[in-house]
């Protein structure tokens, strides 16, 4: 009986892996698909199209998700406390009793240390699906105490340090994704100081690249567990836990900066490491080469990256450098 019901479940995991969204898939086709965002419009479009997929407002961010459960993902944004999805009749409302400050992302990206005209914003928006029913949950992270507010969730999680003294860009960072399995993304940090990824669930500290490097955790050998990962926009490899080498991006400028935008482009269930360059925007994947351009103009043109990995981006972009080579003020609250 016990067999039965174990593997009983087993079908039913598989079932539920197959029918979730490939992240980034606005077709269907289960195929992730190269989408950008315009800037200052924040007008959502397609590579190769001009017909945008959603017409944006001053002030959105980019939280794309399947909020509907159908299994493909759709554009999306959150203004203010409101989750605008284009698969929804209706914006979901979500407000819980967070921490007095901004919500949203640091739009400047290669802001050094924030300034009183420009602070980085309290709150966070960390959408995903952590209760494992298919659907993306409006989630926010607190950079004011470290914790986690998820939409369906009694009260709020404390996990992660927060940067206190909102000077420092060596404290923790969310990194919310599903490290076992389970269909469920799972609370995470990346703690840059050491380059440690943290999960709640499992109690796991592991150890990838250096300290400063930006955590970029996706399934990358198709095991239907996300692996924790980083790139290192120094020298534009990515370090991927259990391989033994690094992964390099040619970028089609030299000396140009990469910004990462790993997904699974070919649709064989691995999410490949891709990079757009800063310079020339060409969208290039690894293993496949060049995929389309997008517009030159500010850090927030690919849709294809969480809303908190640009936090991460903003905040890691300049700490390699705050820990190996430290210069002036840029690094308070430097370990």
């Amino acid at each position: 009986m016990n067999r039965r019901v174990l593997a009983l479940a087993a079908l039913v995991a598989v079932v539920a892996a197959a029918c979730q969204a490939v992240p980034y898939d606005y077709t269907g086709d289960r195929k992730a698909d190269p989408v950008y965002v315009t800037s200052p419009g924040n007008d959502w479009f397609r590579v190769g199209q001009s017909t945008p997929l959603l017409t944006g407002q001053p002030g959105d961010v980019a939280v794309s998700g399947d909020y509907d459960g159908h299994g493909t993902w759709e554009p999306a944004a959150l203004r203010g406390t409101s989750w605008v999805s284009t698969a929804l009749a209706s914006p979901i409302t979500y407000s819980p009793r967070l921490p007095t400050g901004p919500v949203g992302l640091p739009w400047v990206w290669y802001q050094q240390t924030p300034h009183p005209a420009n602070p980085l914003p309290s709150v966070i928006p960390v959408p995903a699906d952590y209760d494992g029913d298919g659907t993306t949950d409006p989630a926010y992270w607190s950079q004011v105490n470290g914790t986690w507010w998820i939409r369906g969730q009694q009260g709020k999680v404390a996990f992660g340090i927060a940067p206190k003294d909102n000077g420092t860009m060596l404290w923790d960072v969310p990194v919310p994704a599903d490290y076992d399995g389970d269909g469920k993304a799972d609370i995470a940090i990346y703690r840059p100081s050491d380059s440690t990824f943290r999960i709640k669930s499992t109690g796991q500290v592991i150890q990838v690249g250096t300290p400063g490097d930006v955590p970029v955790p996706a399934d990358y050998d198709g095991d239907g567990k996300a692996d924790p990962a980083t790139y290192r926009l120094i020298t534009n490899q990515w370090f991927i836990a259990g391989r033994p080498d690094p992964i390099v991006i040619p970028l089609s400028s030299p000396g140009s900066t990469g910004y990462p935008a790993p997904a699974d482009y070919d649709g064989d269930g691995h999410v490949d490491p891709a990079l757009i360059d800063g310079n020339t925007g060409v969208w290039t994947v690894y293993g496949q080469g060049p995929i389309g351009t997008v517009p030159i103009g500010t850090f927030g043109s690919s849709a294809n990256l969480p809303p908190y990995a640009y936090l991460n981006l903003v905040r890691l972009t300049f700490a390699y450098q705050c820990i190996h080579q430290p210069v002036g003020d840029r690094c308070p609250g430097n370990p």
